[in-house]
């Protein structure tokens, strides 16, 4: 009987070592399937989160954004980052979500080389006019609120900041695209932060903040990144080149060297320059569609050459209209006027389009075939210029002896 009963209090211990066993394996089981973020001893966010609330309103494909959680410590200041770092064109998509409680808070991230507030770059978003989301690039100079102000040089821009707001869990979304290597702003650190907003909307000091060394997962976004705004700045520059580039100049160099052909180079020459100006005009079209998503480093000086000639492109359009007729006292003032401003409005022009091969990284066809273009306008024109030069120089020297002056093809006047 003792025998037994030592077998049975063996059984038990073997039952209750199994039974232990067991429940090790189940706990270690359930600690992987529930992350758990080691630095702050909470459950990691990004298990139970995700972007479906905002997904379809955001410009650029979310769906294989991979989830970064590092929170704070206390459970109301709760930042999720969901990224990705395209293989294929290094743009990085940034979704950041930030606790925002109320019209008089801020919330940010920011962009930092060591880790510190100061020197960073931070994208802020705040609620104005009773509730709306807004995105603002900031650079924090200094430690002083003074020295904390709004700057678009820091980020090279693919999708321009793009915020929602959710009411129901006080949350801001940002969401932009950016080429970190074309940026003024350093990536190495990331930066959260958040704080209160003076009366006026400035930002008054973090109530705290958080830093953490960044890491971008690379991949392939499930609609590459910047696809439709690369193709869009192809087009651009496609119609730009076609419109400055081409159709106007040949139409100018028509108007100055075939006046002999009369009326017909008047005829081609507007041909010319109203196919050129439907170019033109696509490409404005194109430009302002473009500038809503991408705002790169140059774009306001691109943007700045391209009203000016507009404008001038305009002028050009009403001096059609209002040209006097040939024998008209005022004819020579339209012509001055005329030919100056097409002239200034091509140099302005071929200026304007390097700058933008410069802004858009342009290929090395167009970083080629452009210059060729340029160099053989260039050429007919000395060519033609020295031909008209001359011409006109063996006519003065016929008139001085009184001999007919013989037809010129290439002589101004005409009777249009």
């Amino acid at each position: 009987m003792g025998n037994h009963g030592r077998t049975r209090g063996g059984a038990s211990r073997g039952l209750l070592q199994v039974l232990l066993q067991l429940a090790v394996a189940t706990l270690l089981l359930i600690s992987q399937l529930m992350p758990v973020d080691a630095a702050a001893g909470i459950v990691n966010a990004c298990a139970g989160s995700s972007l479906a609330a905002v997904a379809n309103a955001i410009t650029f494909s979310t769906s294989n954004l991979n989830c970064v959680d590092k929170s704070w410590p206390s459970t109301d200041s709760r930042f999720l980052l969901w990224s990705l770092h395209d293989s294929v064109t290094n743009v990085v998509s940034i979704v950041v979500s930030m606790p925002l409680v109320s019209s008089g808070r801020w919330a940010a991230l920011g962009f930092s080389k060591e880790g510190y507030m100061i020197t960073s770059t931070a994208i802020v978003g705040r609620l104005i006019n009773s509730g709306i989301p807004t995105a603002t690039e900031f650079y924090l100079k200094d430690k002083n609120s003074s020295q904390v102000f709004p700057d678009r040089t820091g980020l090279n821009f693919v999708t321009v900041p793009e915020s929602h707001y959710d009411p129901k869990n006080k949350t801001i979304y940002i969401a932009f695209q950016v080429n970190f290597a074309k940026s003024a702003a350093s990536p190495n650190y990331l930066l959260y932060a958040y704080g209160p907003l003076q009366l006026d909307g400035s930002l008054q000091i973090h109530d705290s903040h958080y830093s953490f060394p960044s890491t971008f997962v690379s991949g392939v976004s499930a609609s590459s990144p910047a696809d439709s705004s690369a193709r869009l700045a192809k087009a651009h520059g496609a119609v730009q080149v076609m419109g400055w580039g081409l159709l106007l100049p040949i139409g100018a160099l028509i108007a100055r060297y075939c006046q002999a052909w009369d009326p017909a180079w008047f005829y081609v020459h507007v041909a010319f320059q109203s196919i050129g100006f439907i170019f033109v005009m696509a490409g404005i079209g194109t430009g302002v569609v473009l500038s809503h998503r991408v705002r790169p480093s140059g774009f306001y000086t691109h943007r700045g050459l391209g009203i000016i000639i507009f404008f001038l492109a305009c002028l050009q359009i009403f001096a059609l209209v209002l040209r006097p007729k040939k024998d008209a006292k005022l004819r020579k003032y339209w012509n001055l006027y005329h030919g100056w401003v097409g002239r200034i409005a091509l140099i302005l022009a071929v200026a304007n389009i390097f700058v933008g091969m410069h802004i858009a990284t342009a290929k090395h066809s167009l970083r080629v075939g452009y210059p060729v273009i340029l160099t053989m306008e260039l050429l007919a024109i000395v060519i033609l210029e020295s031909i008209l030069w001359f011409r006109r120089r063996k006519q003065a020297t016929w008139n001085s002896f009184a001999v007919e002056a013989k037809p010129d093809a290439f002589s101004y006047g005409g009777a249009v």
